[in-house]
């Protein structure tokens, strides 16, 4: 309703979002589905601007949780789901920072990053990197641009990129904290020399605070059902392999229980 953010505004909802991709990760949570409409503005308390807060964590998932969906599904909003999302990839602090970059892109020009268009398309221009930054600022655009690239080896790091937002904050060149030929200044050396760079976020996972902890009993993972085989004489149909090679699973006591995800 009142057009893109700019200057200080822009610059506390960059921050603001920083911060609270912190606080998640410290969590062991990645949420997968950062983007404006998860995004709360809320007045301060002393009444001088606002601040952004992080909503509607329906598809966040604990560090290396395996969740299982139906085949095809796609849960989240086309145009703010990471590559790597999309496409089943690995999924990691590196996700939400993109989800940071896309976010502020529609900030600060008041259209989404990936355009307006069928799903299948959006998705299409996602993974391949076809994106329009032209109602953002030109000194902020190179860095959202790199941090939007479908591969995340190539993104900046999340101290990149905060140290970049404050370099356009104060009217200096964005692109020297960028990663140049595509990768994090000296990590591959690091990488070599058996000491990885704690500040790579790009792959690195978070921690799972849960792990070690005994599982909560009784649920079970059904993979989805698979159709029928049309591999018989024709016109008949052989019923398709069911989830369980033995018996059916013995339902609890109190009565069968199943997590849907």
């Amino acid at each position: 309703r009142s057009g893109p953010l700019r200057g200080e505004d822009l610059l506390r909802l960059g921050r603001g979002l920083g911060e609270a991709l912190e606080a998640i990760h410290r969590a062991g949570i990645v949420h997968r589905d950062l983007k404006p409409g998860n995004v709360l503005m809320v007045r301060r308390a002393d009444g001088a601007g606002l601040d952004p807060v992080v909503i509607d964590f329906g598809i966040a998932q604990v560090a290396d949780d395996v969740r299982l969906t139906m085949t095809g599904m796609v849960m989240g909003t086309p145009g703010y789901l990471s590559p790597e999302v999309v496409e089943g990839g690995d999924v990691g602090r590196a996700t939400d920072w993109w989800g940071w970059a896309a976010t502020l892109a529609y900030a600060a020009s008041g259209e989404p990053p990936f355009g307006r268009a069928p799903m299948t398309v959006v998705l299409d221009r996602v993974t391949r990197g076809r994106l329009r930054l032209d109602g953002v600022d030109p000194a902020l655009r190179p860095m959202l641009a790199a941090a939007l690239d479908p591969d995340p080896a190539r993104r900046p790091t999340q101290r990149q990129l905060l140290e970049g937002l404050e370099r356009y904050s104060r009217g200096e060149d964005v692109t020297g904290v960028l990663p140049a030929g595509g990768g994090h200044p000296g990590a591959g050396a690091r990488q070599r020399a058996g000491r990885p760079d704690p500040d790579d976020t790009r792959r690195q996972p978070v921690v799972d605070p849960t792990r070690g902890l005994p599982r909560q009993p009784g649920l079970v993972a059904v993979p989805p059902p698979q159709p029928p085989r049309h591999d018989g004489p024709e016109g008949s149909v052989t019923p398709a392999p069911g989830p369980y090679p033995g018996p059916a699973p013995t339902p609890h006591a109190g009565g069968a229980r199943s997590e849907e995800h």
